[in-house]
């Protein structure tokens, strides 16, 4: 072979050498930047869905305090607040009759009960426990109200009034349909009225909490309980938000 022929052939050789490496090089830079590009865009786009999701919890906070502050401040709620008190400590017990509070008891042990196990893999809500924690007052109002009330589980809501046509119940006639359209039309799970002395004098559901004492009653270690304590005293413009997941669910 010519020494011409072998110098073009060593001078390709290497070219191609050097094309290849060259080539390898730059694609490995090229890779380098395509990930470092994918990665930077991936961290954009978290940081975009963080700010919307602040956003979005920011304003869904904000829209419960306005409509909170909107209903506590309305004159028909304030005096709701004031006819239930006096209707609460006033509510004829007496007038209550046995079978009522059996129809409550009943109510405590197999519909209550049976639901809740149902929905908690067999779990006990210890609602014999829970009855037995009762004030006299408790009973009764709970016997009216859920106990024979003929709405099913979870629908007690429905009832206007009780029959017994007593103060509380002429109370509840005029406030009870406002309180519960505001509460279906934003979607809030029960809407609490509670006195300074921690009764619950009034709910929309009507759940296992109504009518007992947020301070000695069966729920005083709940959610709930702990708003009410740390809400006493504030000033008119402040509030207090409580975890979810930590206040008690009763059916």
């Amino acid at each position: 072979m010519k020494i011409a022929t072998k110098i073009i052939i060593a001078c390709t050789v290497l070219c191609s050498l050097g094309v290849a490496v060259t080539g390898g090089l730059v694609g490995m830079k090229a890779s380098s930047l395509s990930e470092e590009a994918l990665r930077n865009r991936a961290v954009s786009l978290l940081l975009s869905v963080r700010e919307i999701k602040k956003n979005e919890i920011e304003r869904y906070f904000n829209s419960i305090h306005y409509q909170l502050e909107t209903l506590t401040t309305d004159i028909s709620t304030q005096d709701a607040m004031v006819a239930f008190t006096q209707g609460f400590n006033e509510y004829p017990t007496e007038r209550v009759s046995d079978s009522d509070k059996q129809a409550l008891s009943n109510y405590y042990r197999t519909q209550f009960g049976a639901t809740y196990r149902d929905v908690n893999d067999g779990s006990s809500a210890n609602e014999v426990g829970k009855y037995n924690q009762l004030s006299d007052k408790a009973k009764a109002m709970q016997a009216r109200y859920i106990g024979i009330n003929a709405n099913n589980l979870g629908e007690k809501h429905k009832l206007d009034a009780d029959s017994l046509n007593s103060s509380y119940d002429q109370s509840h006639q005029r406030y009870h349909p406002p309180l519960r359209h505001f509460l279906e039309s934003f979607g809030y799970y029960d809407i609490f009225l509670v006195d300074l002395q921690g009764n619950v004098v009034y709910s929309v559901y009507k759940e296992l909490d109504y009518a007992t004492n947020l301070k000695t009653g069966p729920y005083a270690n709940t959610g709930i309980a702990r708003v009410f304590n740390s809400v006493v005293g504030l000033s008119e413009n402040e509030y207090r938000i409580e975890d979810f997941c930590t206040l008690l669910s009763i059916l």
